[in-house]
């Protein structure tokens, strides 16, 4: 599906003149300035005209852009960009510009289907990755190991062992056209409730939906034009009763090894009494006192070289643990750890995260007296604030903020509600999760943004110190809805 950039920019310039505009054109204007210095005013007028000829809505065009931006095989030049603005202003005064919204195919474009319907496209896909018996070479392609067939007494799926994982089974691929998932090991949740094939590609490539078939595509060396003959296909082997009873299977399965991962966590969590603070969370500006307080406990292991820390996730109204998360605790350099087998970070099999709050339950006092909540991605975000006696925050583990998560903030009925996610956030994204907020009951929503570029791009505001901190909450910004 790749192509060289030259094919691209010489449509590019077969459109400017013979004067003809294409959503395809526009999108990628829009993306070249999305990563330039530009305009707000101008990229709203060019989104506009893409509405006015075409037939996508604004959702479809940010994530549109957003897959042209992650994708690197396509190429605007700095004068074509010119010419086209040039190109666009003059249309928008005289009307005099045709419109053919297909003159740059989709098929130019790397993380496009020229049908424009990712949902149509991946049955279409899903199908013709079955019939022509490519499960396998996928699994591979993702770095899953141990793959193995099952057939015979009514079984036809493969199983196989997670990247970096230990269980040689934890993968279950049936083997029909909806190619159903199952991972026992891994949550796959956040991307969908009824996990495929293209469900195990977005977990592990952390990729979007479209960008997940545009990753199958291109891996598979799959174009349009083979997924043709497959765009009515509906022989799917289970019919909805199948499906039905695969998704109870599922949830039945994920329970059970959910609670037996709890349980052994909690057991090697309940082996140590040592709740003192290492040298270098203590660096980082968290105290032993804070560690007590939230229950964090080190645990020594044999290997002289890293302990852990166990840091338990609270449900966020009951208080019962119902997850223990595990950060190693060692001097050597990410590059040593990795080479010994060393994970950095490991969290309970099965906990969502998506319906829970880190720190809810700790701080709920301060918060509703305050009437003030600041929303960090990470739990040390939380621990560091709370230090320097700020026990507003709260962490929702990761910068995805859910529909559960935003409803329970909501629910705390305060006064403002501020985002302060990492650094390399966009503040596009920030400000979807501020209307989310907003279309949820919360009063005022506010986020921190770096204007000052006090942070590293991956810092958390917290990472600078209090004094950076205080300046880049007093410089926050009220959301106003658009």
């Amino acid at each position: 599906m790749a192509i060289k950039s030259g094919t691209l920019r010489r449509k590019i310039d077969e459109s400017i003149d013979k004067k003809i505009i294409s959503n395809n054109l526009l999108l990628l204007l829009i993306a070249y300035l999305k990563q330039k210095p530009a305009n707000n005013d101008k990229l709203k007028k060019y989104a506009d005209l893409l509405l006015l000829y075409g037939r996508l809505d604004k959702g479809q065009i940010i994530s549109k852009v957003h897959s042209i931006k992650a994708d690197n095989n396509y190429c605007m030049s700095e004068g074509q960009a010119d010419r086209v603005i040039t190109f666009i202003d003059n249309a928008l005064k005289n009307k005099s510009v045709r419109y053919n919204r297909y003159y740059i195919k989709d098929s130019l474009l790397k993380c496009y289907g020229s049908k424009g319907n990712y949902k149509s496209s991946a049955k279409a896909l899903k199908a013709y990755i079955y019939n022509n018996d490519l499960i396998e070479l996928i699994l591979e392609r993702l770095n899953c190991t141990e793959i193995v067939l099952h057939r015979g007494q009514g079984d036809n799926y493969y199983t196989a062992c997670n990247p970096n994982g230990d269980r040689n089974n934890a993968v279950k691929v049936y083997c029909c056209e909806r190619l159903n998932v199952i991972n026992y090991t891994r949550n796959l949740s956040k991307y969908s409730d009824m996990p495929d094939i293209i469900t195990l590609v977005q977990y592990y490539k952390q990729l979007d939906f479209n960008n997940a078939v545009g990753w199958l595509q291109g891996t598979l060396k799959i174009s349009d034009d083979d997924l043709e003959s497959y765009d009515n296909y509906s022989d799917y082997n289970y019919n909805n009763d199948d499906i039905e009873e695969l998704r109870k299977e599922q949830k039945e399965k994920q329970r059970k090894q959910y609670e037996q991962a709890l349980n052994k966590d909690l057991k090697l969590y309940n082996s140590s009494t040592d709740y003192s603070v290492c040298d270098k969370w203590f660096k980082e500006g968290i105290i032993t006192s804070i560690t007590k307080r939230f229950g964090i406990k080190t645990i020594i292991t044999s290997d002289k070289h890293y302990n852990y820390a166990a840091m338990p996730i609270r449900h966020y109204e009951s208080g019962e643990i119902i997850a223990i998360s595990f950060r190693v605790l060692s001097d050597l350099s990410d590059t040593d750890l990795e080479m010994f087998g060393i994970s950095k970070y490991r969290i309970t099999a099965g906990y969502n995260k998506r319906e829970n709050i880190y720190g809810l339950f700790e701080n709920k006092q301060t918060i509703i007296e305050k009437g003030q909540a600041v929303i960090f991605e990470a739990e040390k975000s939380v621990l560091k604030r709370a230090t320097i006696q700020d026990n507003t925050g709260l962490a929702i583990q990761g910068h995805n903020l859910t529909d559960k998560q935003a409803e329970i903030i909501a629910s705390l009925d305060l006064n403002e509600v501020i985002i302060a996610f990492d650094k390399d956030i966009h503040e596009e994204e920030i400000c979807s999760f501020c209307q989310m907020l907003i279309n949820k009951g919360c009063r005022t929503v506010s986020y921190i943004l770096d204007r000052d570029n006090l942070l590293d791009e991956k810092d958390s505001p917290t990472d600078k110190g209090d004094r950076n901190y205080r300046q880049l909450f007093d410089n926050r910004i009220k959301y106003t809805v658009s």
